[in-house]
């Protein structure tokens, strides 16, 4: 058993999904969520109560840069080891025509989708060089291979974060941390049934198997690659086949 797991965006949707079908491997799970404490005591709540796993919460905006290091310093006075990174807290920014995004949201987009993983893995990685052992998983998206220009913003970082995860497996394999990144398609969360009606029935009519994804098959393939101490710098794509097709 692994001693603990640090989750970003990990109370709802795919995070929370990752959460639950790794928590059994580890000692501890560590959940950063943004603003919605309702459904991070929910999942604290059905994780603890299913596994031996004692669940942390920790509320923080990670487009705050430069106060990710003191909520590392926050988790580290509550478990002593880091063993599992998996940068998963996503967001989508006033969708549409990307000539009219403004700078500032522009801005948000990348320092939460990109660089707060870049950031946070900086804080943590040190201490998984010293155990010589570590596992990170980012969450990239379909969008990082095909682009989409209407979320242009988050096609941009998540590209980065494919990016930043080959360029650190190559770095860090020789301290036996493997990194690997999970590309998403369409799954069946809230952020996809925000898109509405006609992008929902858009990405089931392209997807060859024919339906959404399940957020719990995102979960079972970050499980996997915690298991895989042999797979590093990949990307693994969870999209039903679309991207064959778009």
């Amino acid at each position: 058993m692994y001693k603990a797991a640090l989750i970003t965006g990990g109370t709802r949707g795919i995070g929370r999904a990752i959460a639950e079908s790794i928590a059994p491997m580890h000692k501890n799970l560590c959940l950063v969520y943004n603003n919605d404490e309702e459904s991070a005591l929910a999942t604290k709540k059905a994780i603890e109560s299913t596994t031996d796993t004692k669940v942390f919460l920790y509320k923080f905006d990670l487009s705050n840069l430069h106060e990710i290091e003191g909520l590392v310093e926050k988790i580290y006075s509550d478990v002593s080891e880091i063993s599992t990174l998996v940068n998963n807290a996503g967001v989508i920014l006033s969708p549409g025509g990307w000539m009219e995004q403004s700078i500032s949201d522009f801005e948000r987009s990348i320092a939460i989708n990109f660089t707060s993983v870049a950031v946070l893995t900086k804080f943590i990685v040190p201490q998984m060089i010293e155990k010589k052992h570590g596992r990170i998983i980012n969450l990239s998206s379909t969008y990082a291979i095909n682009g989409a220009v209407p979320v242009l913003s988050y096609t941009c970082a998540k590209s980065a974060v494919t990016t930043l995860t080959t360029a650190l497996a190559a770095e860090l394999g020789q301290y036996s941390i493997t990194v690997n990144a999970i590309a998403p398609g369409n799954i069946d969360t809230d952020m996809t049934s925000s898109a509405g009606k006609e992008i929902i029935d858009w990405a089931i009519s392209t997807t060859p198997i024919g339906r959404l994804g399940k957020a719990e098959e995102v979960g079972k393939v970050a499980k996997y690659l915690i298991e895989s101490p042999f797979i590093t710098g990949t990307t693994q794509v969870v999209d039903g086949g679309q991207i064959l097709k778009i």
